[in-house]
């Protein structure tokens, strides 16, 4: 609140020596209109449709813009650091989790995963080979811990390509 009462400190001063230079003593007092607006959260297109001066409609319009996108940024940015750590709770209790497991030796299980051997041809060809089934330890885990994958992807994606 205090960055926002400086800001609009700044931008009151800025306006208001241009219009003492340039216009009438109206604009002056319809641009402090415009910022109190702002700063109670009232709509302020009807004002800036009524300025006569097209310099000033255009930095009132873009006063108006740069504050709209100071609010979408910091929500944006508060929604990032909100699922930021989300996502680390989330990977820190998927450790727990699989840390009981281990203490009750149910954290892994084996599945069967075929194998393929992808050979180069001439004429930009591809020859694939079958070399077997071989078992793949994974971990009962949301995310892959201790450099086994989860479970749940490795049932779904049951051939590896070499």
């Amino acid at each position: 609140m205090r960055n926002e009462s400086a800001f609009l400190f700044g931008i009151n001063l800025f306006i208001e020596s241009y219009l003492r230079s340039r216009v009438a003593m109206d604009h002056v007092v319809a641009v402090e209109n415009f910022l109190m607006k702002r700063v109670i959260g009232l709509s302020a297109a009807m004002l800036i449709m009524r300025c006569r001066d097209d310099v000033l409609r255009g930095l009132l319009w873009a006063c108006a813009i740069l504050w709209l996108m100071g609010l979408w940024l910091r929500r944006v940015g508060e929604a990032l650091v909100v699922l930021g750590v989300l996502l680390v709770l989330l990977y820190v209790g998927d450790w727990l989790v699989l840390r009981v497991r281990v203490s009750h030796g149910t954290a892994y299980r084996v599945v069967s995963v075929n194998q393929f051997l992808a050979t180069p041809l001439k004429g930009s060809k591809v020859e694939y080979d079958l070399m077997g089934t071989v078992p793949v330890t994974c971990s009962r885990s949301i995310f892959p811990q201790q450099g086994d994958p989860a479970c749940w992807w490795l049932e779904k994606h049951t051939s590896q390509w070499e």
